[in-house]
């Protein structure tokens, strides 16, 4: 296996995504170049953390590495081959908190040059985060943040872990759609605040749930979600949800406010060579819907009254086997 060229089995090992101590587990069972990859992730890999803030129309960004095990400087680090540098998250967010360790710039050093040099290093691990709840950015700084994102060589195309992003207006829209057009290359979608309903964003949804490995999605309830018209799952959506189940036999997640009763649920088509049943439980406000095949895989819907959530999970929720669950 020495024929193999060093590099070869350099990308391999990088192409792995293992934490650093994984590696250096590989590297005890493995020999020759093989063992060098390995031990070269286990000395040399750094998990690189993106933080901007825009707070009073002032720009800023930190740019620190997690779980130092070395002495060496950032700079040390940076200059290292791009292979050992991976991207833990990036986070943009609006509020003062520990706005002093931030290092003020012009925008356009954020836009241009941060956030492009730290695409490449996107791996399945990483995510990227757009904070809600505290204090919105504008449509057009949020604007400047997507296209940054998009214009950088790689995104959308190389995979990463999840994206958290809040509604700023169309073009948030805009910036999702541009996003999956290019794959559904991320794992996880956190939708926060207010996204409202619309046959776009239906569209958007279905698309994203296309059958893969791993699927998450999850709609964030702002307080007074109950009242307020928002994005919600319909029989088409949950249709998909279905779908990317059957076909893949996925590890799902879907968890959002439930704006959706037990005969919408129902009225999803049964895939063909998969049982159905219907279940609620004994002291609760809350129901069960199971699909399963003969294979063993399984999915449910639980339909929770009390606390307004609806979610999807593959293998199934465990309460589902609750023997006081009953049998409708």
């Amino acid at each position: 296996m020495d024929s193999l060229p060093p590099t070869f089995c350099l990308d391999v090992m990088g192409n792995l995504d293992l934490k650093w101590e994984k590696y250096g587990e590989l590297a005890k069972a493995l020999t020759g170049r093989w063992h060098a990859a390995a031990r070269s992730f286990t000395e040399n890999i750094h998990e690189l953390q993106l933080l901007c803030k825009v707070y009073n129309g002032k720009w800023s960004y930190i740019a620190a590495f997690r779980e130092r095990r070395d002495d060496r400087s950032d700079e040390e680090i940076l200059a290292m081959n791009d292979r050992y540098i991976r991207c833990h998250f990036i986070y943009i967010n609006t509020s003062s908190e520990g706005i002093e360790y931030y290092n003020s710039c012009p925008k356009e050093e954020i836009l241009n040059e941060v956030i492009p040099r730290v695409i490449p290093q996107l791996r399945p691990s990483s995510r990227i985060f757009f904070q809600h709840n505290i204090c919105a950015l504008s449509r057009k700084d949020a604007d400047l943040f997507y296209h940054s994102l998009l214009d950088s060589s790689g995104f959308g195309i190389r995979c990463f872990g999840a994206l958290a992003l809040t509604y700023y207006g169309p073009e948030s829209l805009y910036f999702l759609a541009i996003l999956l057009t290019r794959g559904c290359n991320f794992e996880g979608l956190l939708l926060a605040s207010g996204w409202p309903h619309s046959t776009a964003m239906e569209d958007l949804i279905v698309k994203f749930m296309c059958p893969r490995p791993r699927i998450t999605f999850y709609i964030h309830s702002p307080e007074g979600a109950e009242s307020q018209p928002t994005l919600k799952l319909t029989p088409r959506i949950m249709q998909a949800i279905v779908n990317a189940w059957d076909k893949a036999d996925s590890y799902l997640y879907v968890c959002t406010p439930r704006y959706t009763g037990l005969e919408e649920v129902l009225s999803v088509p049964v895939p063909p060579n998969v049982n159905r049943r219907l279940l609620k439980a004994k002291y609760k406000n809350k129901y069960f819907i199971i699909w399963s095949k003969d294979s063993g895989s399984t999915l449910s819907c639980t339909l929770n009254y009390a606390e307004h959530k609806i979610s999807f999970n593959s293998p199934a929720n465990e309460r589902v086997y609750d023997r006081n669950n009953m049998c409708l």
